[in-house]
């Protein structure tokens, strides 16, 4: 004869297979490699910063986007800061406008998330002072980076006006030019770093 089973058992049965397709999809869920973790952060912190770039654009060279690709490679390692860089400059100058300037800027600003996460191997304990100040350093690094684009490009056209001034000339004059928009971009990077610095290490340090 067959075995009746009853409603409790049956119940019982049911419960213990739902638990153990939880434990199953729960333990998938935490064997996700680490890296998948860490491209999702730098999606989420690349779509913040083309945003940020776009929204500030109004405030002449305040923008997040240094601050947040050095925190990047600061967390995440040089050649993240370096990725998360060059893509922001790409995807930002969709509604900013493209040009020669494009690939600079990817430069420049690849330059310092690999800047950042080379610091970082040196500093493992990273302190909000050191943030400050290498952010600082990058609103005037970033500039001059800039103005090296700008002469390279317009220095034979600003030769033939003005025959016999040489290229370090230019660039110096482009430097003096761009004083107080590269000090403008070095100002909104302290800002950003004492407002956001620690307690975005301190969240993207706990996905690595």
């Amino acid at each position: 004869m067959k075995k009746q089973v009853s409603g409790a058992e049956f119940t019982k049965v049911i419960n213990d297979g739902n638990v153990g397709v939880c434990e199953t999809v729960v333990g998938s869920l935490t064997r996700v490699p680490p890296v998948v973790y860490v491209i999702a952060a730098l999606v989420i912190l690349g779509a913040i910063a083309v945003a940020g770039r776009v929204l500030f654009a109004p405030i002449p060279n305040v923008q997040p986007v240094t601050f947040l690709v050095a925190i990047a490679g600061f967390a995440f390692g040089p050649l993240a800061g370096v990725a998360l860089g060059a893509a922001t400059a790409l995807f930002s100058n969709q509604f900013l406008g493209q040009g020669p300037w494009t690939v600079w800027q990817m430069f420049a600003w690849g330059l310092v998330g690999f800047s950042a996460g080379l610091l970082r191997m040196i500093f493992p304990v990273i302190k909000t002072k050191i943030l400050i100040g290498f952010t600082f350093i990058w609103g005037y690094l970033f500039g001059w980076i800039m103005n090296m684009w700008f002469c390279t490009f317009f220095y034979f056209s600003y030769n033939a006006v003005n025959p016999g001034i040489g290229w370090i000339e230019v660039f110096l004059m482009a430097c003096i030019a761009s004083f107080w928009f590269d000090t403008l971009h070095a100002l909104g990077n302290v800002g950003f770093t004492l407002v956001f610095g620690a307690w975005a290490l301190k969240n993207l340090d706990k996905i690595n």
